[in-house]
Formats: C-alpha cells, sequence, structure tokens
C-alpha cells in the first residue's frame, strides 16, 4: 500500500460530480450496487489499468458486498475499500466520515470511488514518469510560435 501525506482533495465530492458526470455509474450503484463496488475493488488492485475488459462483473468484492447486503451490513465493505483508497492517494478525510458517507448512502459512496478511480487512472503517471494530460485537455508544448510572415 502506497503511504502518502493526506494533503489531497476528492476529485469528485460525494454529490457534484458523481452522479452528475455520469449516469451510467449512478444507476450501477444505485441498482446493482454489487457489481459497481466488484468493479471498485478491481480498478483499485489493478491500477492505473483502464480496460474495461479486463474487469469481470463478478468478482470477489461483488461476493462480498452481495453477502453483507443479505445481512444488512453493506456499509462494513464498502467504509474499508473507501478508506483503502484514500490512503492510498492521500485524499484528505478519517475514518469518521468514510464510516458516515458509507453507512449513510453507500451507493453515492461507490459512484464517488468509481469516478475518483477513472480519473486517477486517467492522470495517472506514464511508464516515464512523466504526468499524462487529464482525458479533455491538450497537452501544452514548451516551444515557443514564431510568428513571422510565410512569404
Amino acid at each position: 500500500m502506497d503511504q502518502h501525506t493526506h494533503e489531497e482533495e476528492w476529485r469528485n465530492g460525494i454529490c457534484d460530480h458523481v452522479c452528475g458526470g455520469s449516469f451510467e455509474v449512478c444507476i450501477t450503484a444505485w441498482c446493482c450496487n454489487c457489481f459497481m463496488f466488484g468493479r471498485v475493488d478491481q480498478r483499485l488492485e489493478k491500477f492505473p489499468e483502464t480496460n474495461r475488459d479486463e474487469f469481470s462483473l463478478f468478482s470477489s468484492g461483488c461476493f462480498i458486498l452481495g453477502i453483507s447486503n443479505y445481512v444488512a451490513l453493506q456499509w462494513i465493505p464498502v467504509w474499508l475499500k473507501r478508506k483503502e483508497l484514500r490512503n492510498k492517494f492521500g485524499i484528505q478525510g478519517n475514518g469518521c466520515t468514510d464510516c458516515l458517507v458509507s453507512y449513510f448512502c453507500h451507493p453515492c459512496s461507490i459512484a464517488q470511488m468509481e469516478t475518483e478511480l477513472k480519473d486517477r487512472a486517467a492522470t495517472a503517471p506514464t511508464g516515464l514518469g512523466e504526468k499524462s494530460a487529464p482525458v479533455g485537455y491538450a497537452q501544452q508544448e514548451s516551444a515557443t510560435m514564431d510568428y513571422r510572415a510565410v512569404a
């Protein structure tokens, strides 16, 4: 597990960018939370892999949340996974906040983790030690432009 100081904030707030940014993530987190939790578990394990073909619908995370749903303790694995994600990326927060979010709205917490992992994978360092540009942003060139008229 990576050890970071807790200096960063969540890139995607619990309500602002999660369900507003992707209807698919939101509806899956609410209607099929076991599958979405399994996806989060796999994304975190294989970070920064983003190939959806590498993630299966049925995984150990899916099974764990399914059993937890059955006994009405679904917030516990969500709480633990949220804490793991926060520690891995040095995101501000604490166990109490993680527990409250996971208990009172575990689908929102699952959607937030999914969106966070997708965003972080899109901007993860490449193998050469450079950061890639965020999706939708153009990389800036360091060369200056030449404004001379072409004859």
